[in-house]
């Protein structure tokens, strides 16, 4: 936990890329370090992709790391894919797992395995400490360069069992805007489309989510009455410093198999307003049924 001797912002600012298993489980493990602030990714195995800054006005899509090669989010020795976007709108929460991969067949079939062990873990995690409401749909994209040999039966195997794992061949940055907002069919082609990235390429919930989330929890009253102990705890309790404003201004994410809250210290509930004004620009209308609230801190030491 963090006192309060330093603002948030300072926490923020000294923030290391280096998950804490100590205090944080595996989703917020997840949602504190693995959120990247673009959605652009560097060459591996050849090939590369980005998200068009379009997608920023349909809803909330956050792309995460999770192949941390020093680091791992999950087991070093295990199966574990590149990378996953979550995709949400008022219609749906989409979770598309990509994996990228070289030429080779054998290879290929193995990103297969390490889509669906994402799947499942996150299948779990979401069933222990997300809200009950919460339905999401899980994908997977295997993104590989030209005359790469797809392993479709078994594909088509994994499409029969429940899970689209959508092959693409594309040699140069693919562009997985249209991929990532809606279902896919593993037998529908890649189609390349120009599209935009803007300077600004995040809205303002997808910057506070993936830029402004802090690596401690604020030991202040909201915390003492909402996190049990460590072991055996379910749910998600995690702080965000305010993007602009006083530096020593913060919210909380509170999340459990019953409800969802969003709350900060009363002489910042300005804040809250501005996450549900920005929430409600998104057409969000799952929304509603978060709790927006204040509470009293003390005054900082």
């Amino acid at each position: 936990m963090a006192k309060k001797s330093r603002t948030p912002r300072d926490l923020l600012a000294a923030k290391k890329d280096e998950l804490n298993w100590s205090l944080f489980h595996f989703l917020e493990n997840l949602l504190v370090f693995c959120a990247m602030g673009t959605r652009s990714v560097p060459p591996e195995s050849g090939v590369q992709f980005q998200i068009s800054s379009k997608i920023k006005s349909d809803g909330i899509c956050l792309l995460f790391r999770i192949d941390r090669k020093r680091d791992p989010l999950m087991p070093a020795a295990g199966l574990k894919p590149d990378y996953l976007t979550v995709h949400v709108t008022s219609e749906r929460c989409l979770c598309t797992i990509i994996e990228m991969k070289g030429r080779d067949e054998k290879n290929l079939e193995h990103g297969v395995d390490q889509i669906k062990a994402l799947r499942d873990r996150l299948h779990d995690e979401v069933r222990e400490h997300l809200p009950t409401a919460c339905k999401i749909k899980f994908q997977g994209i295997l993104l590989a360069p030209h005359n790469a040999q797809l392993p479709l039966p078994r594909l088509a195997k994994e499409a029969r069992a429940g899970l689209t794992i959508l092959p693409i061949r594309y040699t140069h940055k693919a562009e997985l805007y249209p991929y990532v907002r809606k279902l896919n069919a593993i037998a529908e082609q890649y189609e390349h489309m120009m599209l935009p990235r803007d300077k600004d390429e995040l809205n303002p919930i997808e910057l506070l989510l993936a830029r402004c989330a802090l690596p401690v929890r604020i030991d202040d009253p909201f915390r003492a009455t909402h996190v049990r102990p460590r072991q055996g705890r379910s749910g998600i309790y995690l702080n965000y410093v305010r993007p602009s404003g006083p530096a020593d201004e913060y919210g909380v994410l509170v999340a459990n198999s019953d409800r969802a809250v969003v709350a900060a210290p009363a002489p910042a509930s300005s804040f809250v307003d501005e996450i549900r004004a920005a929430l409600g620009r998104l057409r969000l209308g799952w929304t509603e049924r978060i709790e927006f609230t204040t509470f009293t801190a003390p005054a900082p030491r």
